[in-house]
């Protein structure tokens, strides 16, 4: 399943970026909510690839 792989890739990326804004907090508030959004979609991803 490639987009899962794709989606797990990016919330790879968000992650990153999310740990190095925590110092920059004005920001990290929207990161973090991307970085959520983006976690429940690898979930749905998953339910979807064991379907």
């Amino acid at each position: 399943n490639t987009k899962y792989k794709d989606t797990q890739v990016k919330c790879a990326q968000l992650e990153e970026q999310n740990s190095w804004l925590k110092a920059r907090e004005s920001s990290s508030k929207e990161k973090f909510k991307a970085l959520k959004q983006c976690h429940l979609a690898e979930l749905e991803g998953l339910h979807q690839s064991n379907k």
